[in-house]
């Protein structure tokens, strides 16, 4: 995601290969998994497979940093 703010900030790129969030405001296509599960719905694009926060905790918490 760095990557593409840095590169991409205002979503070109994205927007041509994921024309589902042609209609997103550039400060949120780096980031479509924050906008809700409804706005999500309606854009047509997949709800995250992973909760990325309770991902991050398990990890650190099996590494022995929690």
């Amino acid at each position: 995601m760095r990557q593409a703010q840095r590169y991409d900030p205002r979503g070109d790129y994205v927007r041509r290969y994921v024309p589902e969030l042609a209609e997103v405001p550039a400060a949120r296509v780096h980031d479509p998994h924050r906008l809700g599960e409804d706005e999500l719905d309606r854009l047509g694009y997949p709800p995250p497979l992973v909760d990325l926060a309770e991902a991050t905790k398990r990890f650190r918490r099996a590494r022995g940093k929690a």
